[in-house]
């Protein structure tokens, strides 16, 4: 989201936005950040009809790094009774215009529509009919919330997989420990990999780096086979900077 360009204050999240609208319903279990499109038109251009209701930021996950970060649009049309009064242009008319505001950013080619249990599949049937004349629409995904909610997870449902070997820094520490400058030695070295990943944004890799880095430390003065506890203590406390 920060690297979306926009200012602070059209940032929201997806239920605040739903609860404007919906009379304070908070749906969403992944209640992700989310671009306030509505408000970004309203101050461009005094009107706030002609874009999608949000954009979220999303990515590809495998295993130890975010990669295609993307912005997906996503409109909410859970006051529809039935797909009666769906109209093609102007919703087609709304995802245009909002990639177009989100540009430069790379914007997901599926955008999701949003509708209540008993209509979604209406609206499914629709887009599905009209599809064979708009080819844009092929694209398009209508959902009901519980769906969104099972199709979209958040970090803290991906655990981050260390690329390092982390049993390495463990066992190194450990061989070092009966030899003060060993010890600095084999610190250095792996405080000098961790602030490679630092310089290459990976802070995930860092904090796993570092953590590992602190047990161990801490193992070798706890068992007593650390041969200078001081050099240790020092390395502890440099840890603490390369989080900073």
């Amino acid at each position: 989201m920060q690297e979306s360009g926009f200012d602070a204050k059209y940032v929201s999240t997806m239920n605040s936005l739903f609860a404007r609208d919906y009379k304070g319903s908070r749906p969403f279990t992944n209640d992700s950040a989310a671009l306030d499109m509505d408000t970004i038109e309203r101050d461009a251009s005094g009107k706030n009809d002609c874009t999608m209701d949000c954009a979220i930021g999303i990515c590809k996950y495998n295993g130890d790094a975010y990669t295609h970060e993307q912005m997906l649009l996503v409109e909410f049309r859970c006051d529809y009774k039935s797909s009666h009064n769906l109209d093609h242009t102007k919703m087609s008319r709304k995802v245009s215009h909002s990639k177009a505001m989100l540009a430069p950013s790379a914007v997901h080619n599926c955008p999701i529509f949003i509708f209540e249990d008993n209509v979604v599949n209406q609206a499914k049937s629709w887009v599905r009919n009209y599809s064979s004349q708009y080819a844009e629409m092929r694209q398009w995904q209508v959902m009901k919330v519980a769906d969104f909610n099972a199709f979209v997870g958040v970090e803290a449902d991906f655990p981050y997989v260390p690329v390092t070997d982390l049993t390495c820094i463990d066992r190194e520490i450990t061989a070092s420990a009966v030899d003060a400058d060993a010890l600095m030695n084999t610190y250095q070295k792996w405080r000098d990999i961790a602030l490679k990943f630092k310089l290459k944004y990976n802070l995930r890799e860092v904090e796993a780096i570092t953590n590992a880095l602190h047990q161990a430390l801490e193992d070798i003065v706890n068992k007593c086979i650390c041969a200078d506890p001081d050099v240790a203590a020092l390395a502890q406390e440099d840890l603490a900077l390369i989080t900073k």
